[in-house]
């Protein structure tokens, strides 16, 4: 899985905050939710 570079989520980086708090709907913060369960998904499981 790859999360895409976007300039919301350089920004996000930059200024010490989550890009899924800061822009939610930037295609790099679905990326990391999408990652984030499934992982959980997989642990969960475990």
């Amino acid at each position: 899985m790859r999360v895409p570079r976007s300039p919301a989520a350089a920004d996000a980086f930059a200024a010490g905050q989550p890009v899924v708090l800061r822009a939610p709907s930037d295609p790099a913060s679905q990326a990391y939710v999408n990652l984030a369960t499934l992982l959980a998904e997989r642990f969960d499981g475990a």
